[in-house]
């Protein structure tokens, strides 16, 4: 939606047997907005988040290379007004953890609601420090519920800032080995 951030997630696979890491460009209209540096261990799969932000409603050719002539994936996307749709979703009961395990998968889960009277297509996102690290398409008809759950894995000691949209963020700590 225009004068919103969009995140673009490029999950990038390893399957060879040794580390490998590389350069990506994010473009917009032909032009790098973003550069980042992915190290993947062997034989993982991570996500790589790269955003922009448009100011103006319109149609743009995004994409995602090791340079501009060495492209991996694109795509033409429409950046719409902001949806009074999205004004619609009542998000209720999230439980967050408040303390999980260092490499260990969490949940996070609530309800939405489409307290609409039309049906509602939104993609709804978990940020982590404001880092966009899940998305999920939803599909509600007026009126109608559904259990959201993200999952994801911390592996760093320390507190995290964990939110969805635009709820007030949960704190989540990671205690620091035992020795």
């Amino acid at each position: 939606m225009a004068s919103e951030s969009v995140t673009a997630l490029l999950e990038v696979t390893n399957n060879g047997s040794v580390i490998g890491g590389e350069e990506l460009h994010f473009y917009v209209g032909g032009e790098a907005v973003e550069t980042k540096f992915a190290r993947i261990p062997a034989q993982t799969e991570q996500q790589i988040e790269f955003s922009a932000q448009f100011q103006e409603p319109g149609t743009y050719d995004v994409a995602v290379g090791r340079s501009s002539d060495d492209l991996i994936a694109s795509r033409n996307i429409k950046v719409m007004p902001k949806s009074e749709e999205f004004e619609w979703l009542a998000f209720d009961g999230f439980n967050v953890p408040d303390t999980v395990e260092r490499s260990e998968p969490f949940e996070v889960t609530g309800t939405i609601t489409n307290s609409g009277s039309d049906e509602t297509i939104q993609v709804l996102k978990m940020t982590v420090d404001a880092n966009v690290v899940r998305a999920t398409r939803i599909d509600l008809e007026p009126g109608k519920s559904m259990e959201l759950t993200f999952q994801y894995t911390l592996d760093a000691a320390g507190e995290y800032s964990i939110a969805v949209e635009d709820l007030s963020p949960w704190t989540v700590t990671v205690p620091q080995p035992e020795e």
